[in-house]
């Protein structure tokens, strides 16, 4: 199915000349990957969409397999409200396929983690299974849309931070800007997300 978190964005960071990922749970930079753009744009999702705490979104969780040389992280766990497992998520790079081998990964890790739900995305697609019963099945994602929000309204800061708008940006281009991205990226059904690396114009800190 169709990620959520399509037209949703990590946030960036520029320090020193260097962009760097920004994550606004642990409030740490991270290395521009492929794979950590996806996870923070599920992150960006959840925050922004949906009623889960960010208290109960973990990163890197320790798992120790069997027969494994080092202790493998999963990428993203969402806890309930007793702190269990909840929802296991593997993120990948937006040009990685999801299919069947990276399926058995992620079921792998829940063998230690027992949650009731395990997911992958590449920040296009997803695919949810359902663990709470006998027999693992597909399912739809079990997490609720946020009950204050009826439309995704965001603001000119919302895209300076993700790098759409020059932080130096006049008032009048900042709304006209943000207006055009508001429409463009509102539509559920837009072409998938491409990153492209260009050197940053303006490389002081924000």
């Amino acid at each position: 199915m169709m990620s959520a978190s399509k037209n949703h964005f990590p946030r960036f960071r520029f320090l020193d000349g260097k962009k760097w990922l920004y994550n606004p749970v642990l409030r740490k930079r991270f290395a521009n990957r492929p794979e950590e753009r996806v996870r923070l744009q599920f992150v960006d999702y959840l925050l922004s969409e949906t009623d889960f705490s960010k208290n109960r979104i973990g990163f890197e969780a320790p798992v120790t397999l069997p027969q494994a040389e080092n202790t493998l992280r999963a990428d993203l766990v969402l806890y309930d409200q007793t702190m269990n497992p909840f929802i296991l998520i593997e993120c990948k790079s937006e040009k990685i396929r999801l299919n069947q081998k990276t399926g058995e990964q992620i079921a792998r890790y829940n063998r230690r983690l027992n949650a009731s739900f395990i997911m992958i995305t590449n920040g296009v697609e997803e695919i949810w299974y359902d663990l709470s019963g006998d027999t693992p099945k597909s399912t739809d994602s079990p997490l609720k849309p946020s009950s204050n929000t009826t439309e995704l309204l965001r603001s000119e800061t919302y895209w300076v931070e993700r790098g759409f708008i020059s932080p130096k940006s006049n008032k009048d281009t900042g709304n006209l800007a943000t207006a055009a991205l508001q429409a463009f990226f509102g539509d559920t059904d837009s072409d998938p997300i491409q990153y492209l690396e260009f050197p940053h114009p303006y490389p002081h800190s924000l």
